[in-house]
């Protein structure tokens, strides 16, 4: 759903109502799903209609997880109809990449429906994870140019932490789109460095913090900033006061240092820049 139909809903229904609003949404996706399986006249446009439908229970049941409003039984009923359209859809058309990638995102958003809850246990995350890693692979096989299957089974494998698997997936946003590709790589480098800085594996932290700032990380405010712990590996594991002011400096305007970082860093080396 685009930022733009979002804000609408906001508008339209009180925050109260919203995931009313989101499930009448999907309630029509459905109906319609439902309308386009009778009148297809070719497996592509059952296909079409079941994908669609998919989708409508799918995000119904997952709007209405995050806004709990819907029991457990439910839930699980409601994700099986997606399911069970999927499969159609995959079944009528096993050579399309989207029916593929469409069914890969519910397996997603089943492992991480965002905001995390209780519901999944960690075994049953990653059998979703699993599905959805496989379901987007062979949606890639189908169509190596499809940028938003290379970015969401890079989405997936950062959430395990394969970050070796995600970099080569992003690699290949990069090919499709390299600005955006850019931004994912920039995070995940950083994202590794602060993995590997709590391993204390010091000189891949600092090789990966270095490799995010070089693609332009942090991206927004929202992303991952090495520049604090890049000048704190230089001074307490490189001991490299040079090193440290050079990434202050860099920050400006840029990334972020704590000030209180930057006052130990002026006592310690008894220079101001």
């Amino acid at each position: 759903m685009t930022k733009a139909a979002f804000l609408y809903l906001g508008l339209a229904c009180p925050l109260t109502l919203l995931s009313a609003c989101f499930s009448q949404d999907y309630d029509k996706e459905i109906e319609k799903g439902t309308r386009a399986i009778k009148a297809a006249t070719s497996a592509e446009e059952r296909a079409a209609g079941y994908e669609q439908r998919g989708h409508g229970y799918s995000e119904k049941a997952r709007y209405l997880r995050a806004f709990k409003r819907i029991a457990r039984k439910d839930y699980d009923e409601l994700f099986a109809l997606a399911v069970r359209d999927y499969d159609q859809a995959v079944a009528l058309t096993p050579s399309d990449a989207h029916a593929y990638l469409s069914r890969g995102l519910a397996y997603y958003f089943r492992a991480y429906p965002g905001p995390p809850d209780a519901w999944e246990a960690k075994e049953e995350v990653a059998h979703w994870v699993s599905k959805s890693d496989a379901d987007l692979t062979h949606a890639i096989e189908r169509d190596p140019n499809l940028e938003q299957a290379h970015d969401m089974r890079g989405v997936l494998h950062l959430s395990v932490k394969e970050y070796d698997a995600a970099l080569q997936d992003f690699e290949q946003v990069r090919r499709l789109d390299a600005r955006f590709g850019k931004i994912r790589l920039a995070d995940t480098y950083c994202e590794r460095g602060g993995f590997r800085r709590e391993k204390t594996m010091h000189d891949e932290a600092i090789a990966d913090y270095e490799r995010a700032r070089e693609l332009g990380a942090p991206t927004d405010g929202c992303e991952c900033d090495p520049y604090w712990p890049l000048a704190a590996l230089y001074l307490d594991v490189r001991h490299d006061a040079d090193k440290s002011w050079s990434v202050v400096h860099a920050a400006r305007g840029k990334g972020w240092i704590a000030p209180e970082f930057i006052a130990r860093l002026k006592k310690e080396t008894h220079r101001d820049n």
